[in-house]
């Protein structure tokens, strides 16, 4: 799951939408990712990551805070008391 794995790097997940990459995208929401709508062009999608580093850097901070409520939960206690659970199962 690279959105998850990004958001816990503190990385913001840029993205552009789409219906192939199920359940990642799940996971994004406004709050905590940009989203691009399914007719942007790989040119503009370059150019918007550019200058949202050059121009805006409030608000990638501001969506690297909220992430942390997206996947506070996935911690490795607790996929490890998950994967215990689904093994007592078999």
């Amino acid at each position: 799951l690279g959105v998850l794995h990004a958001m816990c790097f503190d990385l913001v997940p840029v993205v552009i939408d789409s219906d192939y990459h199920k359940p990642e995208y799940d996971y994004l929401n406004d709050d905590n990712s940009i989203i691009f709508s399914r007719d942007t062009s790989a040119a503009a999608f370059a150019d918007y990551i550019v200058d949202i580093y050059r121009e805006n850097p409030e608000l990638l901070l501001d969506k690297r805070i909220k992430a942390w409520d997206t996947i506070k939960q996935y911690t490795i206690q607790n996929m490890a008391n998950q994967f215990l659970k689904a093994v007592s199962k078999v």
